[in-house]
């Protein structure tokens, strides 16, 4: 059986210094991952071999950046409450590649109008695609999917994740009564993270990751 060993250097409950100055590279659009606090977080990151169990994207919102993501429902959160309700405060954020000239005024207004449609959405526990629930990874696709077309991370069936591990196993069988939907495509936080589109903007905390058996 093959399981994540993550390490990570434990940082402050504030960003550093280092961040704070960082923070001002920050831009609307950019993708913001970290690993979750919840219960779920160990079992993505053993289904899909990565680090990342949790993203959002930052958008305009009253004024200022704050992160549009799907947790326990889909809502906007501020980038400090982001940041602390992630473990030890690690996370990075990554950009679409080649930004300035893609990111146009009209992606930005349509990225707004999906917030707008989406917020109070239920969290979909299910990781099914349609759009009556949402979960963090498939908000992120979708937003760039519908306005520039782009796919940032490939969706996988469900049985070509480590579902033979045992904590992935268990949840498979509480959320489906039973009968996980194997064929159903799914996308993870850590695809969208490995997307070739995407480059890294900032790396907060130092991960020292592997799989062993």
């Amino acid at each position: 059986m093959r399981r994540l060993l993550a390490l990570l250097l434990p940082l402050s409950h504030l960003p550093s210094l280092a961040w704070a100055n960082q923070r001002e590279l920050l831009q609307e659009g950019d993708l913001i991952f970290q690993v979750s606090n919840s219960a779920q977080s160990e079992p993505i990151q053993r289904a899909t071999g990565s680090l990342w169990s949790h993203v959002g994207i930052l958008l305009n919102h009253q004024g200022k950046l704050a992160v549009f993501e799907a947790g326990q429902r889909v809502c906007w959160t501020s980038i400090e409450d982001w940041i602390a309700q992630g473990r030890d405060g690690l996370f990075a954020v990554k950009r679409l590649r080649h930004a300035e000239t893609r990111i146009t005024d009209a992606v930005r207004q349509k990225w707004r109008e999906l917030a707008s449609a989406w917020e109070g959405k239920s969290y979909d526990l299910q990781f099914l695609k349609e759009d009556d629930s949402l979960y963090c990874s498939e908000l992120v696709w979708k937003m760039y999917r519908r306005t520039l077309g782009v796919a940032i991370g490939q969706w996988k069936p469900l049985r070509t994740y480590n579902v033979a591990d045992a904590m992935v196993r268990q949840i498979l069988e509480e959320r489906y009564a039973g009968r996980p939907p194997w064929e159903e495509p799914m996308i993870a936080p850590g695809a969208v993270f490995d997307s070739p589109l995407l480059e890294l903007v900032t790396l907060q905390g130092a991960p020292e990751s592997k799989l062993e058996d």
